[in-house]
C-alpha cells in the first residue's frame, strides 16, 4: 500500500468512527409511536430523526464499502 491509500484509509476510518458514534446516539427506532394519532410536532420530530438516521447510516455504509475496496486492492 502506498502513502495515498494509507491516508485514505485513515480518513475513512475517522469519518466512520465519528458517524458510527452519531448513529448510536440517535438511538433505536421510532416505531413505538402511532404516527397517525400523534400531534403534528411530534410527527415532524420523529420524521426528522428518521431522516437523520438514514443519512448517517448511509455515510457509515459508504465508508465501510470504501474501506472494503481499499482492502481488495
Amino acid at each position: 500500500m502506498g502513502k495515498k491509500s494509507d491516508i485514505e484509509r485513515a480518513v475513512l476510518e475517522t469519518i466512520m468512527s465519528i458517524f458510527s458514534s452519531m448513529l448510536e446516539s440517535l438511538g433505536g427506532t421510532c416505531d413505538d409511536f402511532e404516527r397517525e394519532t400523534i400531534s403534528w410536532d411530534v410527527k415532524l420530530a420523529l420524521d426528522f430523526k428518521d431522516l437523520q438516521k438514514r443519512i448517517v447510516s448511509s455515510v457509515v455504509e459508504s465508508c465501510s464499502a470504501a474501506l472494503q475496496e481499499l482492502d481488495d486492492l
